[in-house]
């Protein structure tokens, strides 16, 4: 986010899925790095087949999380419009 030549050019969604969705638990302690993030422009999305597969509530995540049916069908649709994904 800090390179240059990027700036103005990016959008950024964070999807979550499988154990991917700790990160976004009020129980741990990254809310202010997402807070951070958020602020920045870049958007967290979580998997809803995860939540239900492992009997989360939404109460749980951090309210600024949005969700999609599914981490990877996201990921899939995202790639097809031309987004690019990059694994941490």
């Amino acid at each position: 986010m800090s390179d240059p030549r990027l700036k103005g050019k990016l959008h950024i969604e964070v999807i979550a899925f499988s154990d991917g969705v700790e990160m976004y638990k009020k129980a741990n302690s990254y809310l202010e790095v997402l807070t951070v993030l958020k602020d920045k422009g870049v958007v967290f999305a979580q998997c809803s087949k995860t939540m239900e597969e492992r009997k989360i509530d939404k109460n749980e995540l951090f309210d600024f999380v949005n969700y999609v049916p599914s981490g990877n069908g996201e990921i899939i649709l995202r790639q097809y419009e031309g987004w690019a994904v990059v694994h941490p």
